[in-house]
């Protein structure tokens, strides 16, 4: 009778049973896993999907020979659909949907003192709660869950030899880091089973993302302010406000397509930022065209509106000339003309002025809330990543 027959014989072994003499002792397992790679984090599904390997073992006291007497064999293999496994299923932490691991195809290993090896390889995945509010700073972590489906923590016991995965053979992602990693074991009650957790946190590749997105959309802002500094006598301010607005639109949209879909719990605080720019760059370009529109309207005063020239009026400040007191050599013609005088400078409204103080207010204003806007951008990233860790 060969070695496998006489180890597996119906009399001697039933795979329904727990290894243990004992069968009020529980079964004492212990649970590895080695990360292989990352194959997708999904924003939209809020899925993460990784391959790896679980590297479960245990004894079993009912499969053990002696080497002398068996040619020396030191190991076995034997098929999982033969033996007893802890029948372990993976669960999703959202949903609640659970997978069945393994398959009858796969070996357990076993050594002549009866200890077994289980290594058990696949693709794994679990939903997540994604957060991209530090989009494209962020990190996202997830957990993965197994359990022996069937048997309480009075039947199996889950031990763990290390905190981490093993990671010596994981295959680096384009897109994501592999920041942390934790394993440890959630205890059930007589009626609810070990479970082994695996949690894992990714960073996301941020260099590509701030030069191609921060920095271009930092810098197209305070280029957009070197329109009040050109002068409205060349008549190529609104040419120019009008080109970056323009580029900053089209690539705001083709950013729009790399920007993650979700808005659920936040949106990312990039998004707002995109959003507070292209604000920033419409008042400035409304403020040039305004600018240039009281430069055109210089020469010709009397066509401004009557809004326009009030408003003006209420607020350009200039310091009205002393009164001369008249004596007795003062003649009424004299008068008249000082009087006619001082109500021509009643109706002046000074353009050319009002357009220079228009121009420094608006060009300061605009400089501080782009200034402003990636300061807090800038805390906001700081603070969330602090909070974090």
């Amino acid at each position: 009778m060969t070695l496998h027959r006489r180890l597996l014989n119906d009399s001697v072994y039933d795979k329904t049973l727990r290894p243990g003499n004992n069968q009020s002792l529980p079964t004492t397992v212990n649970i590895r896993m080695r990360l292989t790679n990352l194959i997708d984090i999904d924003e939209i599904a809020g899925t993460m999907k990784i391959t790896g390997k679980l590297i479960i073992s245990w004894v079993d006291d009912r499969i053990v020979w002696n080497q002398k007497s068996s040619n020396g064999v030191r190991y076995i293999f034997i098929p999982q659909g033969k033996v007893w496994v802890p029948d372990m299923y993976s669960v999703s932490i959202l949903n609640g949907q659970s997978t069945a691991i393994g398959m009858e195809k796969l070996m357990v290993k076993y050594t002549s003192k009866g200890e077994a090896v289980w290594d058990v390889t696949g693709m794994f995945w679990s939903t997540c709660n994604i957060q991209i509010t530090l989009y494209p700073v962020d990190e996202q972590k997830c957990m993965f869950r197994f359990f022996p489906n069937g048997y309480s923590s009075d039947d199996i016991q889950f031990e763990v030899a290390d905190t981490e995965i093993m990671s010596t053979n994981y295959q680096d992602n384009s897109v994501w880091k592999l920041q942390h990693s934790k394993v440890f074991i959630n205890k059930g009650n007589p009626t609810a089973p070990d479970q082994f957790i695996v949690r894992l946190t990714f960073a996301r590749r941020s260099t590509m993302y701030i030069v191609s997105i921060l920095v271009p959309t930092s810098l197209m802002g305070f280029v957009h302010l070197l329109a009040f500094f050109i002068p409205d006598e060349t008549g190529e301010r609104v040419g120019f406000s009008v080109t970056i607005l323009l580029s900053l639109a089209v690539y705001q949209s083709m950013l729009s397509e790399t920007l993650p879909k979700a808005s659920v719990p936040q949106i990312p605080v990039l998004s707002i930022k995109i959003f507070a720019d292209l604000m920033i760059s419409s008042l400035i370009q409304v403020s040039v065209v305004f600018s240039q529109y009281l430069y055109n309207k210089e020469g010709n005063q009397e066509d401004l509106p009557g809004p326009i020239s009030c408003l003006i009026r209420c607020l350009q400040s200039r310091k009205r000339k002393q009164k001369v007191k008249p004596n007795e050599n003062y003649s009424y013609e004299e008068k008249d003309l000082q009087k006619e005088k001082e109500e021509t400078m009643e109706r002046f409204v000074d353009v050319k002025n009002f357009r220079r103080k228009f121009n420094i207010v608006c060009g300061w204003f605009c400089f501080l809330a782009i200034l402003g806007t990636n300061i807090s951008i800038l805390a906001i990233f700081l603070q969330e990543s602090s909070n974090e860790e």
